[in-house]
């Protein structure tokens, strides 16, 4: 649950994006996807709470490479991360950074809020996250 104290938060959902004004509550379910953002000019001050996931149903803004749905499922085990389409079931394993080599790579959102990954080694950023052939 966030609670904006001043200002506005813009949330970006598997459903669109909601703006949450001062004074304004909102909730996500647990495991729902949700990635918040400042667009203002003015500072923004929230207030936070959660509880910990009850589902292994991650959903994160990838498209899957196979058949273009927009949302993949995190799957994280002992062996690795991989990315399950829950509409073709095709996984995918994610590969090291194609510039330099490193397995640090985060998925966020980019200057115009499109979702990117970037490298935490050497900063370069691509559109779609490296998959291993």
């Amino acid at each position: 649950m966030f609670v904006v104290l001043d200002g506005e938060a813009t949330f970006e959902t598997m459903d669109g994006e909601v703006s949450v004004g001062k004074g304004e509550a909102i909730r996500f379910a647990p495991g729902e996807f949700q990635s918040g953002r400042n667009d203002s000019e003015t500072d923004l001050v929230a207030f936070s709470m959660g509880a910990p996931r009850d589902t292994e149903d991650v959903r994160i803004p990838v498209v899957c490479a196979d058949c273009g749905h927009e949302n993949v499922r995190l799957d994280i085990a002992v062996d690795g991360v991989t990315f399950v389409c829950p509409s073709c079931e095709s996984e995918h394993v994610p590969a090291p950074c194609p510039d330099c080599g490193h397995d640090d790579l985060q998925l966020t959102l980019g200057e115009t809020a499109e979702t990117v990954v970037v490298c935490q080694h050497c900063t370069a950023t691509f559109e779609t996250p490296p998959i291993r052939e």
